[in-house]
């Protein structure tokens, strides 16, 4: 492999060639260069292209983007995502709905005599959301406890 290879191409070869399970990396700060007869014990070197007007990234910088190829390399490039669950049904959704207009005025957060664009837009929130089953049962669980607080408050 080339001396000044690309990460990409570099953290390729690195993974395909090693036999060893972890990779020293080297690097310099900004303003600073690897002495030569430390860079002559090096196995490969890679050069991080960057904006001419910015000529070089800070080490930080520099680790992070070899970090990244190495695990693409790897084969753990992909991001994770969180797993899926059952999509709340429209009826489940506008339960929701209700269940908040009960509590926020049982608060009085909203006079549903004049909610002006309170709940017109809560409840397109709450569509857009895309929420799922058990996040619309985490949500009517904090406004059930809500509503028994304000119970308790007016019962005073």
């Amino acid at each position: 492999m080339a001396n000044g290879a690309r990460p990409p191409r570099l953290c390729v070869g690195l993974v395909k060639s090693s036999r060893a399970t972890l990779l020293p990396i080297a690097s310099c700060g900004v303003g600073f260069t690897i002495p030569n007869d430390e860079l002559a014990r090096c196995h490969v070197a890679a050069t991080i292209p960057t904006n001419p007007g910015y000529a070089s990234l800070n080490v930080a910088a520099a680790v992070q983007v070899v970090a990244y190829e190495l695990r693409v390399a790897v084969g753990e490039g992909g991001v994770w995502s969180a797993p899926r669950f059952t999509a709340a049904t429209f009826e489940e959704i506008d339960a929701l709905f209700v269940h908040a207009t009960r509590t926020l005025t049982a608060m009085r957060f909203v006079d549903p005599g004049h909610p002006k664009r309170l709940l017109p837009r809560l409840r397109r929130l709450f569509n857009r959301a895309g929420l799922e089953r058990e996040e619309v049962n985490i949500l009517r669980g904090i406004l059930a406890r809500a509503a028994d607080l304000v119970d308790k408050v007016h019962r005073r």
